[in-house]
């Protein structure tokens, strides 16, 4: 995940999920893995098992503890739906504002993180991404710092952020969140020496 970009690496996941029910109340059965007979060939026969030692594949997949109702299916996930709405997506660990729109419904693994249901999506995708918020971030609501320009986003800090409601779905640039928060020039040449802009 890029500053207002997803660079997809056509990397894919697997999600054999278990079922579930849409947030319109549909019941999404769950995937029957013999409908895939080259993944469930992979799971069975794939060199991804690289202890061999703890057991065959398919013993390895049964000894899961994430399991669905067969083997080869995860575990119910609450909040499958919100993979399939626009939301923005960001890093865990990073190095800057790296918030971007996802419209394309990308699945992310554990490293990456999510808002949905927020009904100005473009704004506040802009408004986290922009110098002032990465500022911010870096120098007074970051949790967790990771050597000298590295640090991970933390949940709980990013709801602290004073963000200014805005009343239209709108993209902003860097310029317009500084004028947004009525910033000095002193200010912004601060922000942005800082940040080695």
């Amino acid at each position: 995940i890029k500053r207002n970009k997803i660079d997809f690496q056509d990397i894919y996941i697997i999600n054999s999920h278990n079922g579930y029910i849409s947030e319109d109340g549909e019941k999404i059965p769950p995937i029957n893995i013999n409908n895939y007979p080259a993944i469930k060939d992979w799971l069975d026969n794939g060199e991804w098992n690289t202890k061999p030692e703890k057991g065959s594949n398919y013993e390895r997949l049964e000894n899961r503890t994430d399991q669905g109702i067969t083997p080869y299916n995860l575990r119910s996930l609450s909040y499958m739906d919100d993979f399939f709405k626009p939301k923005i997506i960001y890093p865990e660990t990073t190095q800057g504002a790296y918030f971007a729109l996802d419209n394309k419904e990308f699945m992310l693994d554990k490293t990456c993180f999510m808002i949905t249901n927020y009904k100005n999506l473009n704004y506040l995708q802009c408004t986290l991404s922009s110098y002032l918020f990465e500022f911010a971030y870096k120098r007074i609501y970051a949790s967790i710092e990771l050597g000298k320009k590295g640090y991970q986003y933390n949940k709980y800090a990013l709801t602290k952020l004073p963000i200014i409601e805005h009343s239209k779905n709108v993209k902003l640039n860097n310029n317009d969140i500084f004028k947004l928060y009525s910033l000095t020039n002193e200010e912004i040449n601060y922000i942005k020496s800082s940040l080695d802009i």
